[in-house]
């Protein structure tokens, strides 16, 4: 069964880049403001931008309502609508039985091809970065909320599902501040690295041209130190925090681990936040078909095993994208069901 939308462009790829690097941004102007931010109020904050109607409370600068109507004059098949449900929890609830901070839903409807039409999901933990000593972000700045047990049951829930489908449906997403907020010489490294993958990047595709578009503008090279929050798989942040556990020389399996081991591991601008959403969701494989993980993520009853003791995210997003402009079935404003 189809998992990616099949008409989405490489303008349309550009479009939906600018409306979450959008997002990205405001969300990591709280890292400047002279305090250092809450993680559950960052979570909070990223829902309530993504949300069509929160937005509007926020000085967003490309919105939704933008985003459609450059899709229009563009001459775009797709268009789209996103809209956020909370389901209320106790601190006690929210630390125990929830196996993520938000949940993604994708509904892709095609009324050119209908059989091209599909709905998928994906969990999300978030996790802030800390300060060092010195109260200044750096690459030494550690996520010290990671947290082993949860860990743990994240992961005996994708072991619950992994064995379903290819690929994992839970990624943990990083807050950070933008990495040209680092000290000059970390910037140095994070761009010398980065660079050295794209030179041998194959620029095809629609993610290729994407990259290749961005490369060659005239600060290309430096726009991914504009980048922030970042995306990573469950078994990229496995692997990140038992190194750090073992370089620290701690009896734990699994330790917090800082930033650079972080950048080290992964490519950033594929994981930033509107690369990911756009290549790796949206127009990529990532996210279940599963209908029971669909259930999960959207507040349904879960069909799962009672031993995992899992109730759905406190936030879900539902993304909804339409392909053709079938006026009798058209209406982006209306909620899928669950």
């Amino acid at each position: 069964m189809m998992n990616t939308i099949p008409v989405f462009s490489p303008q349309d790829a550009s479009l939906f880049l600018k409306y979450f690097s959008g997002v990205a941004q405001v969300l990591a102007r709280r890292f400047s403001l002279g305090f250092h931010p809450d993680e559950e109020h960052l979570t909070s904050l990223l829902c309530e931008l993504l949300d069509e109607q929160g937005s509007t409370l926020h000085n967003l600068e490309y919105s939704i309502e933008k985003l459609n109507n450059d899709l229009n004059m563009c001459g775009s098949l797709l268009r789209a609508a996103i809209s956020l449900e909370t389901t209320p929890y106790t601190k006690y609830q929210e630390r125990h039985f929830t196996q993520a901070d938000f949940g993604i839903i994708l509904e892709y409807t095609d009324h050119v091809d209908p059989k091209n039409s599909f709905r998928k999901g994906m969990l999300v933990q978030a996790k802030k970065i800390f300060p060092t000593s010195n109260n200044l972000y750096s690459l030494s700045s550690r996520y010290n909320s990671f947290d082993t047990i949860q860990h743990e049951r994240l992961s005996k829930l994708e072991k619950y599902y992994h064995h379903r489908e290819f690929g994992s449906p839970i990624h943990y997403l990083l807050y950070n501040p933008p990495f040209s907020t680092l000290p000059k010489n970390e910037q140095e490294y994070i761009l010398h690295r980065q660079l050295s993958k794209e030179s041998k990047h194959i620029y095809d595709y629609t993610n290729g041209l994407c990259l290749y578009s961005e490369l060659t503008q005239p600060d290309g090279l430096k726009s991914v130190l504009e980048l922030s929050s970042l995306f990573a798989g469950l078994s990229t942040i496995h692997s990140i925090a038992k190194k750090a556990a073992v370089s620290g020389r701690t009896k734990e399996k699994f330790s917090p681990f800082e930033l650079k081991l972080l950048t080290d591991e992964i490519d950033i601008r594929q994981q930033s936040f509107a690369w990911f959403l756009v290549f790796g969701f949206l127009g990529g494989e990532t996210g279940s078909l599963v209908p029971d993980f669909l259930e999960l993520v959207s507040g349904s009853r879960p069909n799962v095993a009672s031993e995992l003791r899992v109730r759905e995210p406190r936030f879900v997003l539902r993304t909804k994208i339409v392909a053709g402009s079938n006026p009798e079935k058209l209406n982006i404003d209306s909620q899928p069901n669950a």
